[in-house]
């Protein structure tokens, strides 16, 4: 009896042994395939692209802030158009950004907010955005618009479009991802004889 009793206790612990090697195997598979996965999803960092912008309008006039201050006041309308690419062959990206604002210097005249959507695979598309600035008080921030009030035709003002744009894909649902962030500074210069033109931004955009 004794002899049963250990050639049991021997079959119980070779199982288990072949269990957990098992399980130890099927761990080290999992464990593998999720880095080579996660990994060939850092290759593939999306491509984004600034194209262009056009102000349909622009109006700058005398008025009155919040409290009462008298100032002078711009509006603006404006449409930015953004090339999203995703390259990866096995993952869609979830995208998410940042409003868009649009800044003389330290003077925020403008802002817009982009749609979230899902990129997938392979794929691209274009993203046009309308940043618009209604009624903003200028207290004296853009002295060129002083100088050629009458003559909006032959403003030159330097402007700055910045946002960022979060990038996400789900390598094993909710538990593994990979996120890319991407910031955009764009630097140009308005003129107002381009009212209604389209201005290439192709080359005035800095990544970080």
């Amino acid at each position: 009896d004794e002899e049963d009793d250990d050639g049991r206790s021997n079959s119980n612990n070779v199982r288990l042994l072949y269990v957990f090697c098992l399980v130890l195997v099927l761990l080290v598979v999992f464990a593998v395939v999720v880095l080579i996965r996660w990994d060939a999803s850092k290759r593939y960092e999306p491509e984004i692209f600034v194209k262009h912008i056009v102000f349909e309008n622009l109006y700058y006039q005398a008025g009155n802030d919040e409290s009462g201050v008298p100032t002078d006041m711009l509006s603006l309308n404006s449409t930015v158009t953004i090339s999203y690419r995703n390259r990866a062959a096995f993952y869609a990206f979830h995208v998410t950004p940042t409003p868009l604002e649009l800044h003389h210097f330290q003077l925020k005249l403008a802002s817009g907010k982009m749609e979230e959507f899902t990129q997938p695979r392979k794929s691209d598309r274009t993203v046009k955005t309308i940043v618009a600035g209604h009624q903003v008080p200028l207290y004296g921030g853009i002295p060129v618009l002083v100088d050629t009030r009458p003559h909006l035709n032959r403003i030159s003002v330097p402007l700055n479009l910045t946002f960022m744009v979060k990038s996400r894909t789900d390598i094993l649902g909710t538990m593994v991802k990979t996120k890319f962030y991407g910031g955009f500074i764009c630097s140009f210069t308005f003129r107002g004889n381009k009212l209604g033109e389209s201005l290439n931004l192709t080359n005035s955009c800095i990544y970080h």
